[in-house]
């Protein structure tokens, strides 16, 4: 076992900041409004969505009845009229393969009905008839059938007339039941809970039915429907009657319900808890109509958001809700977008968040609407980069002071690039940077922690090589944040920041010529992304070899990461590694949230195991401190190996570890700098790759569609929302980009559910093709918007593409060391949140 040893010990345990990666909490989005059609003259109503942003309900184009029929919308697609059976016809729900079924007027023998259909993919029109009609029937003829929902299995739900029969007092009378159909054969009665009547409104991919159905009292239930129980009584809000009107897949059911009093209010219902009261939106003394009710829930989505409608007092009448985690009924017209629309009533929510609703716009009828959650994308706008070189800051012994043109162009150079500033966010706008102790507005030490490790940082590695500049790398403006709650926002601008650092490297050093010096970036948490970024960069594009690439504590572990993970096993092969002249050397230390990495055997990697006793916190930013000290407490680890300064760094091994016992076993604080070498070889998740199929839910500005891919041209700023499915064991979508034009300053940007994941400058970049990728590892299973958009800048129209989208997973073997990875990480999690600020 080779020993690594040191003169002096020492410890400067420094607080830095905190990349524990906790929950991301966003604000509610605010939503952007697309009108379905199908003209202004016209009205028209979206009564479903499905997830591929496909939307059913019905238009009406002149005065009479017959001229109302059913629909089916997706985006960049005209209104698709899809006939009726004879006469009107209207459309109630969508499944995800894009079948529609409602109801339509159908003409027999000079009399008319109403006969529920199916609409498959292109047509025409299915009559699904009714119920059978028995000898005893008044006319067997004679009968209505309405279908309101439909399923991914093709399962449709509705309700029909029954057989009826003729009362010497009340003349012809017949019930209407719920049935249940698989679009061909004949229906399924699901019976009543006691009473005459009862429709089916809605059902899940699990076969499970709601609706509502006369009891014995009288009054009308919300009913569960499923195979093997039959139909379950879902109670009230502690009056007598309820209506059910949708379920998702986990069984959470919505509808109205009388409480005990007043008027009609939503509800949400799930087993084990029963129905919860919705409340209704801020209401006056003026009933909404003829029904009383102050709220209703029509939709659910996977997610457990609600739609539906509520009577407000802002204008006296009914108001679209949106009702989710939060506990609170929200007004959608106080979230979308800048616009000309009241959307009165929301009858659909899809697993991506599109809402299908109806409204009223400044110029004339009711339309169908789509409300899609890409407010904040749509809202963004690009803003004058500080200049590059402004970022830069050498220490001179003293103080830190400006980096000149020129300044770097001979000898070594050491730079150290910071991560995530969580807590600095005001700091930052009040042009504070990380070499500054002090809130330059209101002259507080808001950022001691930071300034001293990198001070002593400086001072440390100027102690061993007094010859060599030690520059410190400012990226503030770009990854603080106002908590610990967003790490995503830092990663997000990581890429970014590298282009910065290699503009702020030219500007100061003549790298374009012969640069005669060495040259090592030392990157701590994010940091260590934006100095991996920027040398793989620096060699591709300018031939520039960064000697040496010193990672701490980058961090790669945890499903507490959420939006943090700097994935650098996707950069790292990318750079041309090594012990030789030409190559970077990376020597990396981990010690909280770090990993040892395996892209080459040339690399080391070096464990670090801070005082059990210290918080994460603190194990997270022991990187720095300890490379520091161990600098100038021994000659041959951590600066001392450097290839700027000798050749030891040729025979190190790969894999070391901090060894705190003697050779009796017991704990010694004096050898924190002492590194044994250990024999078993790092180990890595086998990832599986596979083309990510986007479902384009809404366009703006001017688009090309492209194989696996969107052309993205600046005329305005163009968005390209597209919807993907997170399963369980994805981490990564990884994809890559090419400015066509880069022109002067324009960005790329790159959201998930409205959270700003990547940008980049195209300037910064030019017009190689590039790759990069976004963590996703945190992100709840499920479906959730990807938002692609192309902001101007200048005067130069960019052009960008954007392709090759690949979602990288874990397999199915993993899943338990994930679990217990898990567990470890909620702990850490758990502290973090106790303590509000870094």
């Amino acid at each position: 076992m080779k020993t690594l040893s040191f003169r002096l010990s020492a410890v400067f345990i420094v607080t830095l900041f905190i990349v524990c990666f906790v929950s991301t909490c966003s604000a509610n989005p605010s939503y952007i409004v697309t009108d379905m059609g199908p003209f202004q003259t016209g009205a028209s109503a979206a009564m479903a969505i499905n997830n591929n942003g496909q939307a059913a309900g019905w238009f009406w184009s002149n005065a009479t009845n017959d001229d109302i029929h059913g629909f089916r919308w997706q985006e960049d697609s005209d209104m698709q009229d899809l006939g009726t059976l004879g006469g009107y016809s209207y459309a109630r729900a969508i499944n995800n393969i894009g079948q529609v079924v409602g109801y339509s007027k159908l003409v027999v023998n000079n009399e008319w009905y109403q006969h529920a259909f199916l609409y498959g993919d292109s047509g025409p029109m299915q009559d699904l008839g009714g119920f059978p009609k028995g000898s005893n029937a008044w006319n067997k003829n004679q009968y209505d059938s309405y279908a309101y929902g439909i399923n991914d299995l093709g399962q449709i739900v509705g309700s029909s007339d029954t057989a009826g029969w003729y009362d010497s007092v009340g003349g012809y009378m017949h019930s209407v039941h719920a049935f249940l159909s698989n679009g061909s054969g004949p229906m399924q009665d699901l019976g009543t809970l006691g009473g005459r009547n009862s429709h089916a409104h809605g059902i899940n991919n699990n076969g499970q039915v709601v609706g509502s159905s006369g009891t014995s009292d009288g009054y009308g239930r919300a009913f569960l429907w499923q195979k093997g129980s039959g139909m379950q009584d879902l109670g009230t809000l502690g009056g007598l009657s309820s209506v059910a009107y949708s379920i998702n897949n986990n069984g959470q059911v919505v509808g109205y319900s009388s409480p005990a009093s007043g008027n009609y209010h939503a509800f949400i219902w799930q087993k084990g808890s029963g129905m919860q009261d919705l409340g209704t939106l801020p209401a006056g003394s003026t009933p909404y109509n003829s029904y009383n009710y102050k709220s209703s829930a029509s939709g659910i989505n996977n997610k457990g958001q609600v739609v539906g409608d509520s009577y407000s007092s802002v204008g006296g009448a009914s108001h679209a809700f949106l009702y989710n985690s939060s506990g609170q009924m929200q007004d959608l017209n106080n979230l979308v977008a800048p616009s000309q629309w009241t959307i009165l009533n929301a009858t659909g929510i899809n697993d991506f968040g599109q809402i299908a609703s109806w409204g009223t716009p400044s110029y004339g009828q009711y339309h169908a609407v789509l409300l899609t959650p890409v407010g904040n994308s749509q809202a963004y706008q690009v803003k004058p980069d500080i200049p590059p070189i402004e970022r830069l800051a050498k220490w001179d012994g003293t103080n830190w002071v400006p980096v000149m043109p020129g300044d770097l162009s001979t000898g070594n150079i050491h730079v150290l690039v910071h991560g995530w500033g969580p807590g600095l966010k005001t700091f930052a706008e009040h042009g504070g940077k990380i070499w500054n102790e002090k809130d330059p507005v209101t002259g507080e030490a808001v950022n001691s922690d930071r300034y001293w490790a990198y001070t002593f940082a400086a001072q440390n590695i100027r102690s061993v090589a007094p010859g060599d500049k030690v520059v410190l790398f400012d990226w503030l403006n770009m990854s603080a944040t106002e908590n610990i709650s967003n790490p995503g926002a830092s990663l997000a601008n990581t890429d970014k920041a590298a282009g910065e650092l290699i503009s702020a490297l030219k500007s100061a050093s003549n790298f374009a010529g012969a640069y005669n010096g060495k040259l090592q970036f030392i990157g701590i948490s994010h940091g260590a992304r934006v100095a991996t970024w920027a040398t793989k960069e620096l060699y591709k594009n300018d031939s520039v070899v960064v000697n040496q690439l010193t990672l701490g504590d980058s961090p790669e572990y945890g499903p507490e990461k959420w939006g943090g993970v700097n994935n650098l096993d996707k950069i790292l092969p990318d750079i041309k590694i090594g012990r030789s002249s030409g190559s970077t050397f990376v020597d990396n230390y981990y010690s909280a949230l770090g990993r040892n990495y395996i892209a080459d055997n040339d690399i080391v990697n070096v464990k670090l195991n801070p005082n059990p006793d210290m918080f994460p916190w603190d194990k997270h930013g022991y990187p720095l401190s300890w490379y520091g000290s161990a600098s100038i407490f021994t000659d041959n680890v951590a600066i001392n190996w450097s290839p700027l300064l000798g050749d030891i760094y040729k025979t190190l091994g790969s894999e070391y570890e901090q060894d705190w016992k003697k050779d009796d076993g017991t704990f010694d604080w004096s050898r924190e700098y002492i590194l044994k070498e250990i024999d078993t070889g790092p180990t890595a998740f086998i990832e599986k790759q596979e083309k990510l199929d986007l479902a384009t839910l809404l366009t703006q500005g001017s688009l090309t569609g492209i194989p696996n891919g969107m052309l993205l041209t600046e005329n305005s700023p163009a968005f390209w929302h597209t919807g993907f499915t997170k399963n369980l064991n994805d981490t990564t979508i990884e994809f890559s980009y090419q400015f066509l034009n880069a022109g002067d300053g324009d960005q790329l940007g790159l959201w998930i559910d409205d959270e700003l994941r990547f940008i980049i400058t195209g300037s910064l970049v030019g017009t190689e093709i590039m790759m990069s990728d976004i963590d996703i590892f945190g992100l709840t299973n499920g479906e959730h918007i990807l938002s692609v958009a192309l902001h101007n800048y200048g005067d130069a129209n960019a052009s960008v593409q954007v392709f090759d989208f690949t979602m990288l997973s874990i397999p199915e073997s993993s899943t338990l060391y994930l679990l217990c990875a898990a567990v470890v990480f909620s702990l850490i999690a758990m502290l973090l949140r106790q303590k509000p600020a870094c």
